[in-house]
């Protein structure tokens, strides 16, 4: 009986060629469309949701009205970070992000190019943020100001399939030692470092003087900057308090 209806079936289909056709071409398009929305769904489901607390970190963003249209930047003024830790009891930790924006060139041996995707971030990046390290101390991201952290590509890039662990790179006008490789960040996440220095470098060279104040403290030094909050901890106030900061020292 199932071969008679599959005969028929078919005398039908191939009697009808055009209209098969058409069928088969809008069956085969809108199965790739919903396999497409399907993946794009999973896609910013998943976004940054790999770290393990990732319900716990906050990203702060800066809002700006001018016209009646309101500007985000994800860049807030330094000072944030240090008041959120020393102010805000619902923060256990905080993380500071900013780019490298020098864009030096790397060198090592004969090998030299211009490196783009780099940042200075605090050693506690690689707590809130749990990085997968596959060679150097997780405990001791940066033993110095002038460590650098590259990811497994950046390595392999310089080094081949050499250990780099206690290389030193030519960073622009400055050396660098590699003290740790990790994990290349995965696509569906905000960030694309294939390098990371020590924030204290950067602190290094914004001391603060007579005319200007410390990176720290700078209200014209901005970056991205992220917290954590403690495990019993809401952070539904975090915005408050910083706005309330925010105005108060403005």
């Amino acid at each position: 009986m199932f071969q008679v209806y599959m005969k028929v079936a078919l005398r039908s289909l191939f009697k009808n060629r055009l209209y098969t056709g058409i069928n088969l071409a809008g069956l085969s398009i809108g199965l790739a469309v919903g396999l497409l929305m399907l993946l794009w769904t999973q896609d910013e489901l998943t976004y940054d949701n790999f770290h393990p607390d990732s319900e716990r970190i906050f990203r702060e963003n800066a809002h700006l009205t001018t016209g009646g249209k309101t500007q985000s930047w994800a860049a807030v003024p330094a000072p944030h970070a240090l008041y959120a830790l020393q102010e805000i009891p619902e923060v256990e930790k905080a993380v500071r992000i900013d780019g490298d924006s020098d864009h030096p060139v790397f060198r090592y041996g004969s090998h030299s190019q211009v490196e783009k995707k780099g940042a200075f971030v605090d050693s506690s990046f690689f707590e809130v943020f749990k990085t997968e390290i596959y060679s150097g101390n997780p405990a001791k991201p940066f033993e110095n100001v002038e460590s650098i952290v590259l990811t497994e590509t950046l390595a392999k890039k310089y080094f081949g399939n050499s250990n780099a662990l206690g290389k030193i790179l030519e960073v622009g006008s400055t050396k660098a030692v590699v003290i740790a490789v990790i994990r290349d960040f995965p696509g569906n996440s905000i960030f694309q470092f294939q390098y990371l220095r020590n924030m204290e470098l950067l602190k290094q060279h914004y001391q603060g003087g007579e005319t200007w104040q410390t990176v720290e403290r700078n209200w014209g030094t901005s970056g991205q900057r992220f917290f954590e909050t403690g495990r019993h901890r809401n952070g539904y106030r975090l915005p408050h308090r910083l706005v309330f900061y925010a105005k108060v020292v403005v």
